[in-house]
Formats: structure tokens, C-alpha cells, sequence
């Protein structure tokens, strides 16, 4: 992760329409360019402070002018005392910033095939193991996902019984990772651990993207690019 932080020095009077164009500029790079967002400060001596982020560096530094944002643009430089400064340009190393406002979302699913469903999404896939549980009410199961992310998949099963296959081939679990190199190093993991790609049910996941089949039948696509709403 890749952050960098942005400092800005408004007319008095002029915060308001400064917000409103920050946060046009802001959707519109996130939108056409990949990055991760950017979270807006007022400061004590009435500065304006923003930290974005992006997943790497590189990205940053060589994303391409943002379109249709000339207009809007010259609106902000018409509400600041001075250009913008860049006060630092920082690279994450540890990440315990917690949101309890944002909603968890647990994808859950049984399996008779534990220890080979682990590792695939655990050792091809790279998720972590954020838990697990045995025999709780007759069942036994994990999570995985990333530390402090929004969501996460749980895998279980119930002692006597026993469970179906996925009953499509495209039921799927979606991963878009924008920059071309993680995806390119996540597609490598998953056939460095023996897991090949399948050809998609539906062809647009073949066309930027690389699709895995668990040992259930259940699919993840791993796709070069960004879904923004």
C-alpha cells in the first residue's frame, strides 16, 4: 500500500466549493485510474489535509491525466491561496486502522473437502486463516480472508453429513486487483501450488481475467481491473 499525503491553504469562504471539487476529482481518479481512495482533514490552522491511497507506487506515478476534469480543476485552483503541496509520499508497513462503521461481509459455504478447500484459498489463494472452530454445535470450520478487511469466507462442515458440489460452473467469487503486476504474481501463485485456469462459463472473465476452480466445483476469477459505482 501506497499512500501520499496532500496539504491545500483555501480562500476563506471558498471551503465549501473546494470540498465539492476534491471530491469530484477524487471519484473520477479512483474511477479511471485505480486507486484506493483518499480521506479528507480540516486542520487546526485552517488547512486542508487529504491521504490517499494507491495500491502501489508506481501506480501513482504513472497514472495518465484524469479526463474531463480541466474544468473542474481550474475551479479548485480558484478557491486555494497557493497550489497544492505534496507533504509526503509514504509506503505502508503495518496496517491496524480499524472502521467499526463499515459493515463485515462473511461469505459462508459448507464443504466435504476441508483441508483441500484450505489450501486452496489459504496457500494458492494467499488469504490468511483468521480463525477457526471445531465440533461447535456439531461443527467444524475457518476463516479466511485479509486482516482488517471488510469481508471474508468461512468454510464448514457438519459431523454426518454431507454436501453437494457447487451446482454451476459460474457460481464466482470475484477478485479485481487493478495493478497488473499483483495480479500477474497472484495468477503465478496459484499455478505455482498446481492450480491451473479453467476457460469461464461466461467468456468476459477470459478476456482480463483468470479463472481457478476449487475442489468443489466453485470458481474464483481473479481479474485484471477495477469495479467502481
Amino acid at each position: 500500500m501506497f499512500c501520499v499525503i496532500y496539504k491545500w491553504n483555501v480562500k476563506p469562504g471558498r471551503e465549501d466549493e473546494f470540498r465539492d471539487t476534491w471530491r469530484v476529482i477524487t471519484e473520477a481518479i479512483f474511477k479511471q485510474h485505480g486507486s484506493l481512495g483518499s480521506r479528507m482533514h480540516s486542520n487546526e490552522d485552517g488547512s486542508w489535509i487529504a491521504y490517499a491511497q494507491w495500491p502501489t507506487r508506481d501506480l501513482w506515478e504513472n497514472h495518465s491525466d484524469t479526463l474531463g476534469m480541466e474544468l473542474t480543476r481550474l475551479k479548485q485552483k480558484e478557491c486555494l491561496l497557493e497550489d497544492v503541496q505534496v507533504l509526503m509520499k509514504l509506503t505502508m508497513t503495518d496496517d491496524l486502522l480499524r472502521d467499526s462503521l463499515t459493515p463485515t461481509l462473511r461469505v459462508a459455504r459448507p464443504t466435504n473437502n476441508m483441508e483441500a478447500v484450505i489450501r486452496f484459498y489459504r496457500d494458492g489463494l494467499g488469504l490468511k486463516e483468521l480463525g477457526h472452530f471445531e465440533n461447535h454445535d456439531g461443527f467444524d470450520g475457518v476463516m479466511l480472508g485479509e486482516r482488517n478487511a471488510p469481508y471474508h469466507l468461512e468454510f464448514t462442515h457438519c459431523h454426518g453429513h454431507s454436501n453437494l458440489s457447487a451446482p454451476t460452473q459460474d457460481n464466482l467469487l470475484i477478485f479485481y486487483k487493478p495493478d497488473e503486476e499483483q495480479w500477474q504474481s497472484s495468477v503465478s501463485r496459484m499455478k505455482s501450488f498446481g492450480y491451473q485456469p479453467v476457460p469461464s462459463f461466461n467468456p468476459y472473465w477470459d478476456r482480463k481475467g483468470q479463472t481457478f476452480e476449487d475442489p468443489d466445483g466453485y470458481r474464483v476469477v481473479l481479474q485484471n481491473g477495477s469495479w467502481t459505482v
